[in-house]
């Protein structure tokens, strides 16, 4: 049997202190980094922000990202 991963991920991901993130349009990044990952929503306290983001990214937020596993 193939025990190898298959299909596709969710996370989330804390923006820590001293993240290159900060600052950043994800949007924009996410498109130019090319690693398959794609912004579903970005929590920023209480407050739920979808795609596409107007805000930059802050210390502190949330991200819930969708990604492929690589075979």
């Amino acid at each position: 049997a193939d025990a190898s991963p298959a299909g596709s991920f969710v996370t989330e991901l804390r923006v820590p202190i001293g993240s290159s993130l900060i600052g950043a349009h994800l949007d924009e990044r996410l498109r130019s980094a090319g690693d398959g990952l794609q912004l579903l929503a970005l929590r920023r306290g209480a407050r739920v922000l979808s795609p596409p983001l107007v805000e930059p990214v802050a210390l502190g937020d949330i991200l819930l990202v969708q990604g492929a596993w690589e075979a």
